[in-house]
């Protein structure tokens, strides 16, 4: 069964912008996520946008999110409302989408997350829902209060539109991706001042708006002045970078010990 009040509670943080991190999952296996439970991790994004995450390994690192403790967020590929509904069903917390740069794009994120008011089509058949074992009015209700719905700016486009984006939306928070962004601005290096620039606007505005956001930082040496411009949501590397860095730390300290180098 879905435990609704740990993600109750993991909503609630991010509404309130409390500081909550999360990690990036790009290994499609659900052991990457089961072992993570002794971290105390927030959550983590399955990435099927840009990972080979199929349905059966989504469907399974969510379970093994489930048994973990961990709530499993998926940065869907598109805004597609099937996709988004079957992640949901197999009892995702709720989704990442990317290229959001209109408040069309949140309107239909946001309805194809929710019953009342959405598009989510119905049913009480799946792990979401305890396998038929709630009924249907108290799925509906935890579901739709329960969901998490987080829209990413990465976009030229969306720095034109963020008023409007922001007017629309019902989102749980905004969440900038720098690097696609630095792109879209036509610049490759994600610290260049025009990528910087358009950061610090966005989050004048979230601010202005109340409106909560978050962030994919490499490492945690930069949360400390992301916090210092309201910035409360944290996306903290990926699990390849913490595999590899931990391998390559390890021959480093191996070849060290005795006595040659690679």
């Amino acid at each position: 069964m879905i435990d609704f009040s740990r993600r109750l509670d993991l909503k609630r943080k991010i509404n309130k912008g409390e500081p909550t991190v999360g990690l990036f999952i790009k290994i499609p296996c659900a052991h990457v996520v089961e072992m993570l439970e002794p971290a105390g991790i927030d959550f983590v994004v399955l990435d099927a946008e840009h990972a080979s995450f199929s349905t059966e390994i989504i469907d399974k690192c969510i379970m093994a999110g489930e048994c973990a403790g961990i709530e499993i967020l998926v940065r869907v590929r598109s805004l597609q409302s099937s996709e988004i509904q079957s992640v949901l069903d197999m009892g995702a917390a709720g989704i990442v989408v990317p290229h959001i740069t209109s408040e069309d794009d949140v309107i239909n994120a946001v309805a194809s997350a929710r019953y009342f008011n959405g598009k989510r089509g119905f049913s009480t058949s799946h792990r979401a829902a305890g396998f038929g074992s709630m009924s249907m009015d108290s799925f509906r209700d935890l579901s739709d209060r329960s969901v998490i719905v987080i829209g990413q700016i990465e976009d030229a486009d969306a720095l034109l539109s963020i008023d409007k984006i922001l007017s629309a939306s019902q989102l749980d928070a905004l969440f900038i991706g720098p690097i696609d962004l630095s792109i879209s601005l036509g610049v490759t290096d994600p610290s260049h001042h025009l990528v910087e620039t358009s950061i610090e606007k966005i989050c004048e505005v979230c601010r202005e708006a109340d409106h909560r956001l978050g962030i994919f930082v490499a490492t945690p040496d930069s949360v400390r002045k992301h916090l210092s411009g309201g910035i409360s949501l944290f996306f903290v590397g990926t699990d390849q970078t913490l595999l590899s860095n931990a391998a390559n730390d390890m021959v480093e300290k191996f070849r060290r010990q005795v006595g040659c180098t690679l």
